[in-house]
């Protein structure tokens, strides 16, 4: 995927988007002193925007939502997978 921001976007208008990462190297953390990298857990995107050359994401992440910057380059270097659901439409319509 060349540009991921707009993939990620693009799969949101019609549903939900789960991103496989590795956290250890979005957070930074004491106890951990080697990141290696290996994808370590999912996160829903709810909300993604690019300007002046950073993501703005905010995602969902075991209960509770997050709010991060990084730069597009950050993100392909966490990100191992992309998946996505689109919502069934209604019969009712």
């Amino acid at each position: 995927i060349g540009d991921i921001d707009t993939y990620i976007r693009e799969r949101m208008k019609n549903g939900k988007v789960v991103l496989f990462i590795n956290n250890r190297m979005m957070r930074k953390k004491n106890h951990t002193t080697i990141k290696l990298g290996l994808p370590t857990h999912y996160i829903v995107v709810e909300q993604l925007q690019l300007k002046d050359g950073m993501i703005t994401m905010v995602y969902w992440d075991y209960g509770s939502k997050t709010l991060l910057q990084l730069s597009p380059s950050f993100l392909k270097r966490i990100l191992f997978g992309i998946t996505y659901c689109t919502e069934k439409e209604s019969d009712n319509q």
